[in-house]
């Protein structure tokens, strides 16, 4: 808005309440605001919280899976060279059960 658009505004306010009530609506006007503007705030301060606490899970669940990823993998590479330095066919026979071993079961 230009100068001009809140003189007017000004004067409208003037002419509809009055010189006396005037300052009583801008007062009542001015805690309307503050009180919007704080109940803004706690929203948007509860809304950080929270996704903070779901990036900070999600972080340690992905550290869990890294850690997880790189321990299978330590393993894996450990068996592959124990395997190698023995001169023995690697075992790729897994040891969780096959789908094929599954269904065996089941059909017993």
């Amino acid at each position: 808005m230009s100068g001009g658009e809140i003189i007017v505004i000004f004067l409208v306010m003037l002419l509809l309440f009055g010189s006396k009530k005037l300052p009583d609506l801008a007062r009542t006007l001015g805690k309307g605001m503050h009180e919007f503007q704080k109940a803004k705030d706690e929203i948007q301060n509860e809304l950080t919280k929270e996704t903070q606490e779901m990036r900070e899970d999600l972080s340690r669940a992905r550290n869990s899976f890294q850690n997880e990823v790189e321990e299978l993998k330590n393993n894996l590479s450990g068996d592959i060279d124990e395997s190698l330095n023995a001169g023995q066919p690697l075992n790729t026979k897994s040891s969780h059960p096959s789908s094929e071993d599954i269904s065996k079961n089941n059909k017993q």
